[in-house]
Order: structure tokens, then sequence, then C-alpha cells
């Protein structure tokens, strides 16, 4: 079965337009950092809280570096985010 010129024309546009947005994608940074608050601390791992009543950001079992060794509930820590996967890598205030 062979396409129509439409089809085959319809079929572009919509590559060209995906490759438009896998590019816009592709400049979007895949790192980010943010300050969170500390709301249990289990082994090595944190369960942290950046977000606000409106927009909660909780994230579970959060790993940390050597750097927030000590770290208690109530500080406030800095976790890095890369590839959707996040990191605690400091105190900031405890």
């Amino acid at each position: 079965m062979q396409m129509s010129q439409r089809e085959e024309a319809a079929y572009r546009a919509l590559g060209r337009r995906s490759a438009k947005a896998s590019n816009r994608n592709a400049q979007m940074p895949a790192f980010r950092r943010d300050r969170m608050v500390v709301k249990a601390v289990r082994g090595n791992v944190l369960d942290v809280d950046g977000g606000t009543s409106a927009i909660p950001v909780k994230l579970s079992s959060v790993p940390m570096t050597t750097a927030c060794s000590g770290v208690m509930v109530g500080d406030v820590v800095v976790v890095d985010t890369y590839m959707h996967q996040p990191l605690a890598v400091g105190v900031l205030a405890k």
C-alpha cells in the first residue's frame, strides 16, 4: 500500500513538529538545585519537603552525601537533582 501525497505531507509535518519539540527539550537543563526542609532521617536517606501548601514538593528516600551527616529533622538542606535523581549535598541551616 502506498501513501497519498496528502498523507505523506501530513507525516512530514508531524515529523518536523516532533523534531522542533525534541530540540526544545534538549535545551532545557537536566540539573536543578533546591533548598528543602528535612522531615525525616532514616539512616543515610532523607524525607524532605520544599514546596508550599498550594504546591507541595515532597521527596522520600533521598540519598545524602557525607556533608549531610548529623542532619536532623527541621534542618534545611541543599538538594541537587540531575536527570530526575535527587541527592542531598549539604546543610544550609540547622
